[in-house]
């Protein structure tokens, strides 16, 4: 298993120059420097689902800012740093599970949960001429936690459920298949069952209908000239529309309407009612003054013919 303590290299605190951030291993999986003391910066993403006190993610973000930065998912196949064992050879494993662990030997580490595939050269028991130079065989059972800085890069293998089926695919870089199982205690191979696929989600539910609010409605006010007499009714007289509008159902769902006016409205046709009394008293003033100046047109053009009737006399 690739396990790598917190003791057992250097933590990297600034990143590298510029132009040498460039993978440790070859395209078979082979480190190409010894080096352990490079260690990468990482980074969850997206949000935490907790689990027995444990915070899980679905991905990792692993290196510097701008310097071949790489996302690790669940599913994905990696390259881990070798143990003293492996004489240089990455190990490789299929992620299972992000965490952060509360607990063990990691406790307050990022660590990750991998299903171990092994080389052709690491598996006992089998006649190597059955194996591709190119194909790897999964564990269908043994898993290691490992901490997520051991994560030396990503690598692409190809499930199949037969060799065929792997096509030309397999030439190109850092790209394998697999299509058989191996279980390192039984020493013995087996065809890999491929899991059926999911079955598709469900489209999400229509969206439901939102409930129509009608707007507020608005008091109806009637421009009232400056100039016209508020209209006074006779006594004795009704008003022949007030039966009908009392017993009109839509007349009577407009009054409920209007009854529940907001505070504001309330506000402007009080200050409308204001004006308007105003207005009104403004009239009754200028009705007043008119009244007096008639009364003294009056008493002039009396005078004036009083004026004339006594010149007529004196004539004569």
């Amino acid at each position: 298993p690739a396990r790598r303590g917190m003791a057992e290299a250097e933590r990297q605190q600034e990143p590298p120059e510029a132009g040498i951030a460039v993978p440790r291993y070859n395209e078979v999986g082979r480190l190409l420097t010894p080096d352990l003391g490079s260690i990468l910066p990482t980074e969850w993403i997206g949000d935490a689902r907790t689990v027995d006190g444990e915070h899980h993610y679905d991905a990792v973000l692993i290196g510097w800012e701008g310097l071949a930065q790489f996302k690790v998912a669940i599913g994905d196949c990696v390259y881990l740093s070798p143990d003293s064992n492996a004489k240089g050879w990455c190990e490789v494993g299929q992620v299972k599970d992000l965490y952060l662990a509360v607990d063990g030997d990691f406790i307050g580490e990022k660590v990750c949960v991998v299903r171990w595939l092994y080389r052709k050269s690491g598996v006992k028991g089998v006649s190597a001429q059955s194996l591709h130079q190119r194909e790897w065989l999964i564990s269908p059972v043994a898993e290691d936690v490992n901490l997520v800085e051991s994560i030396e890069g990503l690598v692409k293998v190809l499930f199949y459920t037969n060799r065929e089926e792997a096509s030309t695919r397999i030439q190109e870089p850092n790209t394998f298949f697999c299509c058989r199982t191996y279980d390192a205690d039984e020493q013995a191979l087996d065809d890999l069952q491929l899991p059926p696929s999911p079955p598709p989600r469900p489209p999400p539910p229509p969206p439901e209908p939102q409930p129509h609010i009608p707007p507020p409605v608005q008091p109806h006010t009637t421009a009232v000239p400056m100039d016209a007499e508020p209209s006074i009714p006779e006594p004795g007289v009704t008003d022949s529309a007030a039966p009908v509008a009392a017993e009109n159902p839509t007349a009577a769902a407009g009054g409920e309407k209007r009854t529940r006016k907001s505070s504001s409205s309330r506000t402007a046709l009080n200050v409308l009612d204001g004006k308007l009394q105003h207005a009104l008293d403004e009239i009754a003033i200028l009705k007043q003054q008119m009244m007096e100046l008639q009364a003294r047109v009056v008493c002039i053009q009396s005078s004036s013919g009083s004026m004339s009737e006594r010149s007529n006399v004196s004539t004569l």
